[in-house]
């Protein structure tokens, strides 16, 4: 393998078959192996939105695993497929508990919506934004009833604020009403 340097933030690369390793000024030297470079190299590599990993993959004993980068992470469990999360949905499930949280793991990477709206789901939930609201977490029950009622294509529309606890509950408003 050959290492090439001056890349984005003077960092380096030596890519090999099926990974590669890596560092930057900002981060430790770390290998990118398997599907996890596929997925990276997907992402753009270095350049796209994950930026630079920040430390090996982390295996759990459940057969979970998740690898961490400086704008997000990819990772897997047994119940899912391996996914990207990156960005603000990135942010928002940190803020919400990452995999052990409401959301649990990603089940699909990021879906783009008609008119520049977006969604990335989880095990019991997800992430979602419109052009008209501001990001927002769909948690657990909310989100089931969110789906039965045809998401933001049905007559809720998108959320539009975050799920509260309330007196005997939660509640969520939505563009259209609120669950």
């Amino acid at each position: 393998a050959a290492r090439v340097t001056g890349i984005r933030d003077n960092g380096w690369i030596n890519v090999f078959e099926k990974g590669c390793i890596v560092d930057s000024p900002s981060t430790t030297t770390t290998a990118v192996l398997d599907l996890r470079w596929t997925l990276w190299v997907r992402e753009g590599r270095e350049n796209g939105p994950l930026y630079y990993p920040l430390r090996a993959v982390e295996s759990r004993a459940d057969g979970s695993w998740i690898q961490l980068f400086q704008g997000g992470c990819i990772v897997d469990s047994t119940s899912t497929t391996p996914q990207v999360v990156h960005g603000i949905r990135w942010t928002r499930w940190v803020a919400a508990g990452r995999e052990t949280g409401v959301l649990g793991y990603p089940v699909a990477g990021l879906e783009i919506l008609p008119n520049g709206a977006w969604i990335q789901r989880f095990q019991r939930g997800c992430v979602t934004d419109s052009t008209v609201t501001t990001t927002r977490v769909v948690p657990g029950a909310t989100w089931t009833a969110w789906q039965q009622v045809g998401r933001e294509a049905g007559a809720l529309g998108f959320p539009n604020s975050e799920q509260v606890e309330v007196s005997g509950g939660t509640v969520q408003r939505f563009q259209g009403g609120g669950i």
